[in-house]
């Protein structure tokens, strides 16, 4: 294979290593297939599914936690803190997991419960992809009725987009 573009050569060299993030197809990137065995349609749709995709996309994506102990599924915020414990920081979170980040840290776990724990009527409801990635960025659209902006502190419009695609297989 000849590659003229010393860029693109540059990833597809880093791409073994780095399949989260130069992996073209999304479903076959490591983090995403762990994500996918185990948070199922029907657990995506209660408090502690929308947790676990919140952790696994605003902390642990493409971490040591997530992809070799498959740590992905959490009933509380105690199941992750637990999951964590003797971990390094490095183990549990990168901070440019998804590029320039407003923040990776294990301390957000407890903001994301606060709030999954305050949607569960509106997991029941069936929402579309836009109106789940509106949520997530914090836009209240009259299409969600009387439901305000949910947006985590530390996601911008690509991992806010992430998290909403992952929700919509929940549908």
């Amino acid at each position: 294979l000849r590659v003229t573009n010393r860029k693109l050569y540059d990833a597809l060299q880093k791409a073994p290593n780095r399949l989260d993030k130069y992996c073209p197809i999304r479903e076959r990137c490591p983090s995403r297939t762990v994500m996918r065995s185990q948070l199922d349609p029907t657990f995506l749709r209660t408090i502690a599914g929308l947790f676990s995709v919140l952790v696994a996309r605003g902390i642990t994506f493409s971490c040591y936690i997530l992809i070799n102990r498959r740590a992905c599924r959490f009933d509380a915020v105690e199941d992750f803190n637990n999951a964590r414990e003797g971990l390094t920081d490095a183990q549990v979170f990168d901070v440019s997991a998804y590029g320039p980040s407003q923040g990776r840290h294990w301390g957000f776990a407890r903001e994301y419960w606060d709030k999954a724990r305050d949607w569960p009527t509106f997991l029941q409801e069936n929402h579309t992809f836009t109106e789940l990635w509106k949520w997530l960025q914090g836009i209240t659209s009259n299409m969600i009725t009387n439901v305000p902006g949910f947006h985590p502190a530390n996601f911008g419009d690509l991992t806010a987009y992430l998290t909403a695609v992952d929700l919509a297989y929940g549908k």
